[in-house]
């Protein structure tokens, strides 16, 4: 859906300056940096949104990696190593941030099981 949204932006941007009298390559070649700009905006708000105390989850400890993206989980998980890294979250405390909007608890009674 995004990438829709944006391919249609530039189309549209495309045409306008087509429109006002710009070069076909020119018109494309300014909706590409438009959007571009607006796509590296986008991304820098919402990473330092997460990296912000305004973040619902600011207060859980964990690496600074686990705050912006969720790739470092994954690519635990997909190396079938997920428990190891979650563990060695843990040494930080009992509740660590392990996502963007993630979190992972350790119960003390759990272990003795």
């Amino acid at each position: 859906m995004f990438l829709l949204v944006v391919l249609l932006s530039i189309l549209g941007l495309t045409i306008w300056h087509y429109i006002e009298g710009e070069h076909v390559i020119r018109s494309l070649m300014r909706a590409l940096q438009t959007m571009g700009i607006h796509v590296s905006l986008v991304a820098l708000n919402t990473v330092l949104y997460r990296l912000s105390p305004l973040h619902p989850l600011a207060s859980f400890p964990g690496p600074i990696i686990n705050e912006i993206t969720s790739v470092r989980m994954a690519i635990a998980a997909a190396s079938g190593r997920r428990h190891v890294y979650v563990e060695e979250l843990h040494k930080n405390g009992a509740f660590v941030r392990v996502g963007e909007y993630q979190t992972s608890v350790f119960c003390i009674a759990q272990d003795r099981i």
